[in-house]
């Protein structure tokens, strides 16, 4: 009978390499878009010292934008806009920046009127405004994109963690381990 111990052990070992190989582009892209998340929350955290004047709403609605998938169909997403205007010292700026980070679409047109509900023409409102740069103003100062960003950072994570040890045990790589915490605790253990 032939012996297949090295096939398989070269198998293990090609498929874990190429497992690690293939994990570096989604490591890269978790890094990239954990660093924005991260810039993100820290512009967040300066805009809550951002002073703040009083503006006004010059308009408010809900922007359909379609976009196409790949495979040739279109989805609609629906964006919050708000336009406003507002002074400082005496100098006026014209913003539509609701809250910090990138827009955010959502996939349907009532959570999208729920975020521009509060914002009627001609409603006064508060506009926080970066003092360095006077002309970046925000109505909110949160940046939910940045949580958006932290949960696919997360999900990709988790789906390169349940893809390794599946992997990891379909190989048997598990039970040295297990046996080897069990005899450690045994050991451990007085009695």
């Amino acid at each position: 009978m032939p012996d297949f111990s090295s096939f398989f052990g070269d198998l293990k070992n090609s498929t874990l390499v190429t497992f690690a190989l293939a994990s570096i582009p989604f490591l890269l892209i978790m890094l990239f878009l954990f660093w924005r998340a991260m810039r993100g929350r820290g512009r967040a955290s300066q805009a809550r010292n951002w002073p703040f004047v009083t503006g006004a709403v010059v308009d408010a609605r809900v922007e359909a934008r379609r976009s196409s998938n790949s495979r040739g169909g279109y989805s609609t997403s629906y964006y919050p806009v708000v336009n406003y205007e507002y002074e400082v010292q005496g100098h006026r700026y014209r913003s539509n920046q609701l809250y910090l980070g990138d827009s955010i679409g959502y996939g349907s047109s009532a959570i999208a009127e729920n975020k521009v509900a509060p914002y009627l023409s001609g409603n006064r409102v508060t506009v926080y405004y970066d003092p360095q740069n006077p002309g970046v103003a925000v109505l909110e100062r949160a940046s939910p994109s940045s949580n958006i960003l932290l949960f696919v950072v997360v999900l990709i994570l988790a789906i390169l963690l349940c893809t390794a040890v599946i992997m990891l045990a379909a190989f048997g790589m598990f039970g040295s381990v297990f046996s080897d915490m069990m005899n450690t605790i045994q050991t451990s253990v007085p009695g």
